[in-house]
């Protein structure tokens, strides 16, 4: 899966996750693989963000939880849905509640062959996060969309 695949029309479609809440477009360089059913095995003394790992393609990979732990409580374990990102030769996994979507993207101009403008003056969300976002876009419906660096959203989550 790749994130923007292509444009029609007047829109331009890209595919998006929600984390903690913040609805996130995956970047059209990066490769991204979701598992449905990811087994989670627990790295005991990790910080609190990181869930544990997974096997993917024979390979460990750390699990990261955006969602904040109340104190006292612990995390779920299990089987979980996990999307797995890999750019640069590293990859890492983030813990999602729901498949990628097929995101419409709306071009400033109305034209899906002008590039995408991303909308200025919008306040960042209040997350762990919030370091990694870029900018943001709106989609055909309205709803927001934001554009990370994959690398500083897994630092800022595994700094805790």
């Amino acid at each position: 899966m790749r994130g923007v695949s292509d444009a029609t029309g007047t829109s331009v479609r890209a595919f998006g996750f929600t984390l903690a809440g913040v609805d996130l477009l995956l970047d059209p360089h990066d490769d991204a693989q979701y598992v449905a059913d990811a087994v989670v095995y627990p790295l005991y003394l990790a910080p609190s963000a990181v869930l544990g790992l997974v096997q993917v393609r024979g390979q460990p990979v750390p699990v990261l939880d955006a969602r904040p732990v109340p104190r006292g409580q612990g995390r779920r374990i299990g089987e979980v849905r996990v999307l797995v990102l890999a750019g640069g030769g590293d990859a890492g996994a983030l813990l999602v509640e729901h498949p990628p979507q097929a995101v419409e993207l709306r071009p400033e101009s109305g034209d899906a062959a002008q590039p995408l403008a991303p909308d200025r003056g919008v306040s960042r969300p209040e997350c762990a996060f919030a370091d990694a976002l870029r900018d943001s876009l709106a989609d055909v419906e309205g709803r927001r969309w934001w554009r990370f660096d994959a690398t500083a959203l897994f630092r800022a989550l595994a700094a805790g």
